[in-house]
């Protein structure tokens, strides 16, 4: 079972605003966070940017493009959404989690693209890359989705490499309700207007990049 073994509750007392954002996505902050009573939604994921040695017969690899597209039925006309998550640096970055929050769209988003840098030496680089053409077959997701409603904050999940094998794309998770609670107490305390509204426990569904969870 691959679970996250340790969550820097601390992290979010400096929560990071580096990564490279598309449109659609909005820091969390007081001023976004009043748009959740206008059909918006909040998501908190984590995502260790970092190298990681030894990784797979590689000296070492590094997640570089995490994208996710909405997928929900377009019935009032409005754009399709590609939530694109980026690495802040190529080459200044810990290996570890790091803490984002994001005021989305509502609706149902399915991974669309995966860019893992890998090294055999270092001057021997190159790119793993799965995008829709690997991720989605006859138009349905097979990397997997999540949903978000209007009005919730949702933990989707800590997002990071596994080296098992060939490097690849691995969604960890916070074990069992009580670290969870000590993880949404960290946000609540960094974001002190957001208490009145629960933070939400759905993880990131996929049968390939992780195995399914539940804290109820």
């Amino acid at each position: 079972m691959r679970m996250l073994q340790k969550v820097l509750w601390s992290v979010f007392a400096a929560l990071m605003a580096g990564s490279a954002l598309a449109g659609e996505l909005r820091e969390f902050n007081e001023s976004s966070f009043s748009a959740l009573a206008n059909g918006k939604s909040a998501i908190l994921i984590q995502i260790n940017w970092g190298r990681s040695w030894g990784c797979g017969g590689f000296e070492n690899a590094q997640l570089q493009k995490l994208h996710f597209k909405q997928i929900t039925n377009d019935s009032e006309g409005k754009a399709i959404r590609t939530l694109k998550l980026e690495t802040p640096s190529r080459l200044f970055v810990d290996n570890k989690f790091l803490p984002y929050a994001y005021v989305i769209d509502e609706g149902k988003y399915a991974l669309s693209k995966i860019d893992i840098k890998v090294a055999k030496s270092a001057t021997d680089i190159g790119h793993l890359v799965a995008d829709e053409t690997h991720l989605f077959k006859d138009g349905e997701p097979v990397g997997g989705t999540f949903n978000v409603k209007a009005g919730e904050i949702v933990y989707l999940g800590h997002f990071g490499l596994d080296c098992m094998q060939q490097p690849m794309l691995w969604r960890y998770y916070i074990e069992g309700r009580s670290e969870f609670e000590r993880y949404t107490a960290g946000f609540h305390k960094k974001f002190e207007f957001a208490k009145p509204v629960p933070v939400k426990y759905r993880l990131f569904s996929t049968n390939i990049f992780g195995q399914a969870y539940s804290i109820d």
